[in-house]
This record gives structure tokens, C-alpha cells and sequence, in this order.
């Protein structure tokens, strides 16, 4: 992500805006989606940092259905904390992938990103 995001409710789409390598073009960083271009099992990996004594819960979503979940915890913390959740998926070609915050549980505070910390998605093909 290019910049901090305050303004996350749950159930909402995180999008990672800052695209360093998008082979085919498959992540649409205006959506914050990866199609799938071909079947095959994929590895999926998102860090999130958040600030001190803020939380975030988020998913891992694969067309509708969680496939994963991470939560990360600043309570307590004098800084910045982070977690990073890692999915392996089979998927197939059209189907799509994203990060979202939890259906139910709030978000507490904000989601710092910056070329020092930065909150990331990433994915690729094994096979």
C-alpha cells in the first residue's frame, strides 16, 4: 500500500495500490483483486502493520469464501506492530483473491503503510 488507510469499516476490500511486479496484469490495484488466469495451485501471503493500540482482524478471500485469517494486535505495543498471514490454494482460471477486513469484527485504528513499513499482498503459482 502507497499510503496509511483510516477509513476501513469491516467487511471491506483492502487495496494495495502500489503494484511492483503484476505479470499478465492479473492484480487490479483500483479493486485490490487478483484474477486467476489459469487453474492451479498459488501461494498467497499479506502483512499488515497497525499502529499502537489498534487491531485489525482480515481474511483471506477466494471468490466469496474465506480461505484464511490473520489478526494483528497493537494493544500495549509503544510502536508499530505487524503479522503476516500465508494461504496455499487451489484456485481456478476467473477465480479471484482478495484481502478484507472481518464481516464482524471492528477495526481499530488505522493501517500505516510506507516504503519503510509497508502493508503488502502477495501471490504466485507453484503449480
Amino acid at each position: 500500500m502507497s499510503h496509511d488507510e483510516s477509513s476501513l469499516g469491516q467487511h471491506q476490500t483492502i487495496i494495495f495500490d502500489h503494484v511492483i511486479t503484476n505479470v499478465g496484469g492479473y492484480y487490479n490495484r483500483h479493486m485490490g483483486i487478483f484474477s486467476s488466469p489459469v487453474n492451479g495451485v498459488y501461494t498467497f501471503s499479506w502483512t499488515l502493520y497497525c499502529i499502537s493500540d489498534g487491531y485489525i482482524y482480515s481474511e483471506i478471500v477466494v471468490n466469496s469464501n474465506a480461505a484464511g485469517a490473520m489478526y494483528c494486535d497493537g494493544q500495549g505495543a509503544l510502536s508499530l506492530r505487524h503479522t503476516t498471514g500465508v494461504v496455499v490454494v487451489e484456485i481456478n482460471l476467473g477465480d479471484v483473491v482478495y484481502i478484507r477486513t472481518h464481516p464482524q469484527d471492528p477495526v481499530g485504528g488505522a493501517i500505516p503503510s510506507c516504503s519503510t513499513y509497508p502493508s503488502s499482498f502477495k501471490g504466485w503459482k507453484l503449480y
